[in-house]
């Protein structure tokens, strides 16, 4: 009668030896795996909520602050994704969104919403989203210097980018549009910024054009009025997709407005 022969404790040693080895090679591997994946998908997500927040800006003439619960609101209304999800990674750890407090050129960034517009262009207007697939990123603090080195990446840098620390720089100039409104009318023409209150365009001195300097964001809606400011009628509206120059023109009949 043949007797069915088990494992000896030797080569179940032997076994379990072999075993941790495999362990040792194929664990490593799985989780290089894992984080290079985690890795791949935040760098689309961030490079889509760069594209949301370019688009969100464009289309409402609104920058939102730095404010978690303020950008990601705003953003989640161009997303099928909650505000929760924008505002965290896969990993569940809590993205920001870093403005240059010299925005504008003071010492802070509360976000802009846009009326009249703007009689300069501004200062530095650069942001960061940043994404750490380790833990939540900290608050930058109100200091220049500290978002200067975090984007430059110098020595000392509170954040140090790195395959786990991802940070997307966004520079908003592109979006502010130059635009010079003259008019040769003894009579004040007005403008409107997307429905907004309408301002005045300076008349003209005698023979010295009347002139208005605005920077505007793209895409905002121009209503153009009639003279006498205030209560001239509406005569034209105009998108803004680049610099241009707008005049209103009184040629000695009817004043009207001339367009690019």
């Amino acid at each position: 009668m043949n007797r069915q022969r088990g494992f000896t404790l030797m080569e179940m040693i032997a076994v379990m030896a072999i075993l941790a080895v495999l362990s040792a090679i194929i664990a490593p591997s799985i989780v290089d795996t894992v984080n290079d994946a985690y890795a791949k998908a935040e760098d689309a997500n961030l490079d889509q909520i760069a594209d949301d927040l370019e688009l969100y800006i464009r289309r409402n003439g609104v920058i939102p602050s730095g404010n978690i619960g303020d950008w990601s609101n705003a953003l989640a209304t161009l997303s099928s994704a909650p505000s929760t999800e924008l505002a965290a990674n896969r990993r569940g750890y809590q993205r920001m969104l870093y403005f240059d407090p010299s925005f504008f050129g003071g010492g802070s960034f509360g976000g802009y919403v846009q009326s009249g517009g703007l009689t300069a262009p501004p200062a530095s207007p650069r942001v960061m989203i940043i994404s750490d697939l380790r833990g939540n990123v900290a608050g930058q603090g109100n200091n220049a210097g500290r978002f200067d080195d975090i984007w430059n990446q110098n020595p000392g840098a509170r954040i140090v980018e790195s395959d786990t620390v991802k940070i997307r720089r966004i520079n908003l100039g592109h979006l502010f549009k130059e635009v010079l409104i003259s008019t040769n009318s003894l009579n004040a023409p007005g403008v409107s910024l997307n429905g907004a209150p309408a301002i005045a365009v300076p008349a003209a001195v005698g023979t010295v054009d009347g002139l208005l300097l605005l920077y505007v964001l793209e895409d905002t809606r121009l209503s153009l009025l009639g003279d006498p400011f205030p209560v001239g009628s509406l005569q034209s509206v105009y998108k803004v997709k680049e610099d241009l120059g707008l005049r209103y023109e009184d040629a000695g009949g009817t004043p009207t407005w001339v367009l690019p």
